[in-house]
């Protein structure tokens, strides 16, 4: 009877024990679950934040080289226009020619246009590829006026002509796109790595509960 008492006994401590472990097996899974799941959910948040951060930085460079662009372009036609007023009151076309020819070996600086006060053309230069050097720049050119800076030939305080500056966006389009790769790099990069970090860690917590 004592024996069989025993047995009983045991039966249920055997059974109790079976329930607490399958209970805690259960409740350490649903655990596991969660914290994947809101890993899952955080790695979403970072990837797409570093997504960002990536394009707003992009985004800055490429608006400090456009501005680093425009304020050469205008530095460089303020001093073209102090020197070409002594080339237009002198009527010195030829000099003034050798002049601009230098300015378009400038990177960025496609044509240069030099009108006199009156507003007729008094000598242009331009780069299609070559420089060349005319009355007027050729129509096949296709200049944007928005890509440009005008500035005025003073001479002993007269305005005695004007020069406008042409430029092109070409060499900031190169940097961005090769900028462009790297971010598109890094990024995939980061998110292989950052996927490949969340992957071993999942593995690892469903691995724990059956350990």
């Amino acid at each position: 009877m004592v024996e069989i008492k025993k047995k009983r006994t045991y039966s249920i401590s055997l059974k109790t024990s079976v329930a607490c472990s399958i209970i805690v097996l259960l409740l350490l899974t649903v655990s596991s679950l969660i914290s994947i799941n809101m890993q899952l959910s955080m790695s979403k948040l970072i990837v797409s934040n570093f997504e960002q951060s990536q394009k707003k930085s992009l985004e800055a460079d490429s608006l400090k080289l456009e501005e680093s662009l425009l304020s050469n372009v205008q530095v460089n036609t303020g001093i073209c226009s102090n020197i070409t007023q002594n080339f237009i009151y002198n009527f010195d076309q030829s000099g003034l020619s050798v002049l601009l020819e230098n300015y378009l070996k400038m990177d960025g600086i496609i044509a240069i246009k030099v009108l006199d006060a009156e507003g007729k053309s008094f000598v242009s230069a331009w780069k299609n590829p070559e420089i060349a050097v005319g009355s007027t720049i050729p129509d096949d050119m296709q200049l944007d006026e928005n890509l440009s800076v005008v500035g005025d030939a003073i001479h002993e305080s007269e305005k005695v002509g004007t020069v406008r500056m042409y430029y092109t966006r070409d060499l900031i389009r190169q940097d961005i796109n090769k900028r462009q790769m790297q971010t598109d790099q890094a990024i995939v990069q980061f998110n292989e790595l950052f996927h490949l970090n969340i992957k071993q860690s999942i593995i690892s917590q469903i691995e724990i509960p059956w350990k």
